[in-house]
């Protein structure tokens, strides 16, 4: 059973995946670094530096799974399954930084 920092993990884990295996060639063309932000720090007007950040907006029941029992158990304990909604950024001081490094992300 998952705890409620579950979901700042998964956030976490997208990110260090993302940076572990950005190529060498863009991280020498465009280093760049990677982070979750939170929204007190996009308002705050924060600069970011060159950065891939990650922001997750919304969390949603997952519309499919919501009523599915697990095998095994009580049929009434019901997993909550959850849908994140993330929104993938990158800041830089020019768009020739900006663009190969979201396209690569994307």
């Amino acid at each position: 059973m998952s705890n409620v920092l579950a979901v700042h993990s998964v956030s976490q884990s997208l990110m260090t995946y993302l940076g572990n295996v950005y190529p060498d060639e863009l991280k020498a063309e465009f280093p760049c670094d990677f982070r979750v932000i939170s929204s007190g720090e996009l308002a705050t007007n924060e600069d970011f530096g060159t950065a891939l950040t990650l922001y997750l907006y919304r969390i949603t029941m997952n519309e499919h799974l919501r009523n599915t029992p697990r095998r095994g158990t009580n049929r009434w304990e019901v997993p909550l399954s959850i849908d994140l909604h993330y929104l993938l950024s990158v800041w830089a001081d020019q768009p020739l930084a900006e663009h190969p490094t979201l396209a690569w992300a994307m």
